[in-house]
């Protein structure tokens, strides 16, 4: 039985420390590729959003998206502050892996292919060129496989209390996702909430995820969410 009961929008606004990036839009299935996840992990340290946005249209010519001639775009949240990471600085940074359940679970429809040995796939090779690009160490990383909210709120608390106020955090869900319509707008981008599946028996939604966000995180100069997902677009407000 589904243990989340989806409530009516999250049209609430991320915290102002917070930019989330989507590998796809909110009309898009995701393709999981490595070239994709280490191409934006690279970009990282940019703040230029139109060479995030080339680097998509390279990605989606050369990659298995070019097949679909989906329009170029990597979506970026508001409010749009994205303090883009200086390799040369020695900050209070960690990541935060998450990744989702093989079954679509609740609420979730699976429209691509990708099974969790996919999403753990995914997110070593994010791990790796953020340790190759930042010289992250192993202690910065924390890995969730299908978690548990009990496991969510842990981690979470535990990172709260690691990292200072001047401290910079992403967090990486790769999962299969889904979108859910709200007001009268069905395709203006921010007219849906998205969904993520975590396990089988339940999912991530957008405003428990901007809820975490809020409580856990909110002393941090810089919060970082990439959304791996089939319709991560949803997640931009």
């Amino acid at each position: 039985a589904a243990t989340r009961v989806l409530r009516e929008n999250a049209s609430i606004p991320w915290s102002d420390n917070v930019n989330v990036f989507a590998s796809t839009t909110q009309d898009e299935v995701a393709f999981f590729y490595k070239d994709y996840t280490h191409q934006l992990a690279n970009l990282l340290y940019r703040s230029d959003i139109h060479g995030l946005g080339t680097a998509q249209q390279y990605l989606e010519q050369n990659g298995l998206a070019g097949m679909y001639r989906i329009e170029p775009q990597l979506p970026v949240s508001t409010p749009g502050r994205y303090r883009a990471w200086d390799k040369r600085l020695e900050c209070n940074r960690h990541v935060l892996l998450i990744t989702g359940s093989g079954d679509g679970g609740p609420f979730v429809n699976v429209a691509g292919f990708g099974d969790e040995r996919h999403f753990v796939s995914q997110a070593r090779y994010l791990q790796q060129s953020l340790q190759d690009n930042f010289g992250l160490q192993d202690s910065q990383f924390t890995t969730l496989r299908e978690p548990s909210r009990d496991d969510l709120h842990a981690a979470l608390k535990d990172i709260q209390d690691r990292l200072h106020s001047d401290g910079e955090l992403i967090i990486y869900f790769a999962a299969h996702g889904e979108r859910i319509p709200y007001g009268t707008s069905q395709h203006a981008q921010g007219s849906h909430d998205g969904i993520l599946s975590i396990t089988e028996a339940h999912c991530l939604d957008e405003m428990e995820i901007k809820e975490l966000v809020r409580h856990y995180c909110g002393h941090l100069s810089n919060v970082t969410i990439i959304v791996d997902a089939c319709y991560g677009g949803a997640f931009i407000s």
